[in-house]
């Protein structure tokens, strides 16, 4: 467990406001914990009625069913992050709403996001 400690990650916790709904997703607000600048996520709505996104790749419980790894290990579930979307795998505490982004290359790591291949990428931390 402590060899996992180097990894630089980039750790994001929901924020404690109300979901907003819209035509194509449900909004949440987060929080960043850098000054507590908001980012959004967006997460699709299952219904029939709706077109499927382009970058969309399923329902909640198949992304459920993605979850791999060991109690007291972690769990990872893979996802895109990113615009052009970077596929990674996501660290998931499951003791609270936040998860981890492996954000440098690390030997435990095979992939990692990489910012500067990402278009919509902010340092937070800069003016």
């Amino acid at each position: 467990m402590a060899q996992a400690l180097p990894w630089l990650l980039l750790w994001m916790g929901a924020g404690v406001l109300p979901a907003h709904g819209t035509q194509h997703g449900i909004r949440l607000p987060l929080r960043s914990g850098l000054g507590g600048a908001p980012l959004g996520l967006r997460l699709p709505r299952e219904t029939d009625e709706e077109p499927e996104e382009p970058g969309r790749r399923g329902s909640f419980v198949e992304m459920v069913d993605n979850l791999r790894g060991k109690s007291g290990q972690g769990y990872y579930v893979e996802m895109t992050v990113g615009s052009p979307p970077q596929t990674l795998n996501i660290l998931v505490d499951t003791g609270s709403s936040n998860f981890a982004v492996g954000a440098a290359p690390h030997p435990f790591l095979h992939r990692y996001y990489q910012r500067q291949l990402s278009s919509t990428y902010r340092d937070l931390r800069k003016a």
